[in-house]
């Protein structure tokens, strides 16, 4: 898949943006079956770039760099939901 496109899993996970050769490259937003949510630059389906991490469970949302799926400028002791590959 090439262009805009969204994919959803019946666990409720949901990917909505740009793909390349079917991998989230490009701005996108994945929502997370606990309602987290991160919105911002994908390289080749990691979080890559700039970014937006909603947190449900505190309601807080942090702008960060990505690195390679790591929230570079995260604080101490918090740490993002999983990669969404890894829930395959």
């Amino acid at each position: 898949m090439n262009g805009f496109g969204k994919m959803e899993w019946p666990d409720g996970h949901a990917y909505e943006g740009q793909f390349e050769d079917g991998a989230f490259n490009g701005q996108g937003k994945f929502t997370y079956d606990n309602g987290d949510i991160y919105e911002g630059d994908w390289e080749s389906d990691v979080r890559h770039g700039q970014g937006k991490y909603f947190c449900a469970k505190t309601g807080q949302t942090r702008v960060s760099a990505w690195s390679n799926d790591i929230e570079q400028d995260a604080p101490s002791g918090v740490v993002a939901a999983t990669p969404w590959r890894e829930m395959r």
